[in-house]
Parts: structure tokens; sequence; C-alpha cells
């Protein structure tokens, strides 16, 4: 397990982070089989995660804000129609619904496996 690759996913604003207050990514670190956490990731995920990266980033940022076009726009310097533009695509091509909250979450977990697994498979 790379603990660096795990300080940049959580965020750390320091170094030191407590195993205990790593939530879900302890599931990730006590997990070998990488194989097992792929089959998380949704298929149209997958597909947006091999065709379009700027489209993910948009993903990712726009969950972590709770679905807020303002704050999502502020992160990823784009205006806030870009951002709805961006998620009106992803709708349309990749059939992804931000309104099921059950999809969220797995779209949510999905995102952060994604940047958890090692570069060749990124």
């Amino acid at each position: 397990m790379d603990s660096q690759k795990i300080l940049k996913m959580g965020d750390a604003v320091s170094n030191i982070v407590f195993y205990e207050r790593l939530g879900l990514y302890r599931l990730f670190i006590e997990t070998d089989n990488l194989t097992s956490l792929e089959r998380f990731i949704p298929e149209n995920l997958q597909k947006l995660h091999k065709d379009n990266k700027e489209l993910l980033n948009t993903i990712y940022v726009f969950i972590n804000v709770n679905q807020n076009y303002s704050e999502a726009s502020k992160i990823l310097y784009i205006h806030p129609k870009t951002v709805r533009y961006h998620i009106n695509r992803l709708k349309e091509r990749y059939d992804i619904d931000l309104k099921n909250p059950e999809e969220i979450l797995q779209y949510s977990i999905a995102l952060r496996i994604l940047k958890y697994l090692p570069l060749e498979n990124n």
C-alpha cells in the first residue's frame, strides 16, 4: 500500500493521518486484490475513465461539492454553465444519474477507487 497515495486521496492537510480516521480508504488498504476493487466501478464510469478524463474530473469535483454548480466551477476554473453542460453530457453519453442517492454513493466510491488504482490501470 502506498501511504503517499492514501494521503493524497484523503486530502490530508498534514502528513499525519490516523488509521482510524481513514474511513472508506481503510478498505482499500486492507484489499490485496485490486481486481476485487475494480468490480465496484460501474461500466459507464469505466468507459468515461477511458474516454474523457476532463469529464471524469468534473463528476468527481461535482459530487465532492454536493452537486453545487457554483462551487464546482470555482474548483474547476470554468463557468457554472460549463459545469452544467458537462453534467448534461455525462447524463446523455454515459447514462449517469445524479438524482439517485444510491448511484451517487456508488459513483463517489468508484471515483475514489479509480484514484487509488496504480497508474498503469488509470
